[in-house]
């Protein structure tokens, strides 16, 4: 988990306090970790993760990006 949590901020979407994962990061990231294998293995991806942004970014050394390959 990220040590680097703000304390006393907002919680994010799941309402757990930044204090409450400091305090138990070591005792819940074995299964967290568990969670995550699991749901690569079964081919399962989270409503949360299947969301995501996409950015192109140009290559220096290409000075026309008409062809598809110049990306």
């Amino acid at each position: 988990m990220d040590l680097k949590l703000p304390s006393k901020k907002a919680c994010r979407e799941d309402n757990v306090p930044n204090e409450a994962l400091k305090l138990c990061r070591t005792l819940v990231a074995p299964y967290i970790t568990k969670l995550f294998n699991t749901c690569i293995r079964l081919d399962y991806h989270a409503a949360a993760f299947r969301k995501a942004i996409t950015v192109i970014l140009p290559k220096a050394s290409k000075p026309s990006y008409d062809r598809l390959n110049s990306w």
